[in-house]
């Protein structure tokens, strides 16, 4: 085994020298197909650990996942298609999870969105509260079981901007295109994710689930070139240049908070961090009572089980939804759309496999069209096979060029619209 200390400095993280434990440890990683998620997955692929790369864009993450294997001298890395845009996506990508891996030990949510223009979800949401809060509320929600019997540790990647977001309206938490303001609706997407996780926490305590750990993390504010474009930032950045971070650092401290083995980080949960820091975040965000009306409504709507009964058969249910017609305050558009199911061929494929190939199954599909940004193709019919993806069904949806879908390099970095004085009141807090 390659020793990796050297490459991590000590501040950041003493504790980062593999232990050979990791080797049957499993973490499924979101939005690491580039910026502060491809540098968090470097760092989770040096334990040795096998690794999924969850995402939508297959094609870039095989590179990816070349790149990691090469780096880190672990073969355990795969990838797996999910589109964080459906429902029904996420929902096929946790029953083909669950069918095949036990135990989950890290779920590190760093999929995230800002639009500069106001666009949907395939469910009708608005982009960044369906996918950076509903999304992500989701997936974990469905992957508990998993989580508990491997003692899981949940890190989602939230940011400082939730304490921009306006007073919470549990009757409206989205908004409608003429009301659309970029910063206020991704700040109040961030709000929402800190504040579910706190309450799942406690329901998690509440309910002897003791060895699962939930926490969100700011990873800080990237200085990209984009951000550099704009010519008052690039003149003021000797000025501000303290409040900048790196990919690979933010990277580090992120994986340091995901892995909870340092001496800031071991046992924490429902904890807000800044970087590697425990920090509280804002007042609104530490409500307790408005954290489980949240809680409670979101949970309602996803309709997933929200109190946490073990081996509860409305897990099963929930990943087996359609998305069909639900009752909404926040959104009245009707949707209707279909899943796909697994259908093992023999008993062997019912067994689980073993969590150090890294391998998922992939499901026998019908040809469905997927358009992605620009780009539109067929999927073909595949047949049960261990692959190194998962090729599920995405529903046909239209994201705009403006908007985003990758991991939290901040907002900072997509934020090509938004007004310099805006920005440098992010970089200064």
């Amino acid at each position: 085994m390659t020793d990796t200390s050297t490459s991590v400095p000590v501040e950041v993280n003493p504790a980062m020298v593999p232990p050979p434990e990791h080797d049957n440890k499993l973490c499924i990683l979101t939005g690491a197909t580039g910026g502060i998620g491809k540098e968090l997955a470097k760092e989770m692929a040096k334990t040795k650990m096998s690794v999924i790369i969850a995402c939508r864009n297959v094609e870039k993450s095989t590179e990816l996942i070349e790149e990691l294997k090469k780096e880190s001298g672990n073969d355990k890395i795969t990838a797996a298609k999910v589109d964080f845009n459906s429902f029904e996506s996420i929902r096929e990508f946790a029953k083909q999870f669950n069918d095949r891996f036990v135990p989950l030990n890290y779920l590190v949510n760093c999929i995230g969105v800002y639009s500069n223009t106001y666009e949907k979800t395939a469910d009708g949401h608005e982009l960044n509260v369906g996918v950076n809060y509903y999304g992500t509320v989701l997936l974990t929600m469905l992957l508990l079981e998993r989580l508990e019997q491997g003692n899981g540790r949940v890190l989602s990647l939230s940011s400082k901007m939730h304490g921009w977001a306006e007073k919470i309206n549990l009757e409206k938490l989205e908004c409608d295109e003429k009301h659309y303001n970029n910063n206020k609706i991704y700040s109040n997407s961030k709000l929402y994710l800190i504040m579910f996780c706190n309450e799942l926490q406690r329901r998690l305590d509440q309910k002897g689930y003791l060895n699962v750990e939930v926490n969100c993390a700011h990873p800080g504010v990237v200085a990209t070139q984009m951000l550099m474009k704009n010519k008052l930032l690039k003149f003021l950045r000797p000025v501000i240049n303290p409040f900048f971070t790196t990919a690979e650092h933010s990277g580090r401290t992120m994986a340091e908070v995901a892995l909870g083995e340092s001496k800031a980080t071991k046992g924490t949960k429902g904890q807000y961090f800044v970087l590697n820091k425990k920090t509280n975040p804002s007042k609104q965000a530490s409500n307790q009572d408005l954290s489980k009306q949240l809680y409670e409504q979101t949970c309602a709507y996803l309709q997933v089980p929200p109190n946490l009964e073990n081996n509860n058969p409305a897990i099963q249910t929930a990943m087996n939804l359609h998305v069909g017609q639900v009752d909404n305050n926040n959104n009245n558009t009707e949707q209707s759309t279909s899943t796909t199911t697994v259908a093992p061929t023999n008993e062997e494929e019912n067994k689980p496999v073993d969590t150090t190939t890294a391998e998922l199954i992939t499901t026998t599909t019908t040809t469905t069209t997927v358009t992605d940004n620009t780009d539109t193709q067929a999927l073909p019919t595949t047949t049960i096979e261990k692959v190194t993806t998962i090729e599920t069904i995405e529903p046909a949806t239209t994201t705009d060029s403006n908007a985003t879908a990758s991991t939290q390099d901040e907002v900072i970095q997509d934020a090509t619209t938004s007004t310099t004085s805006t920005i440098v009141e992010e970089l200064i807090q």
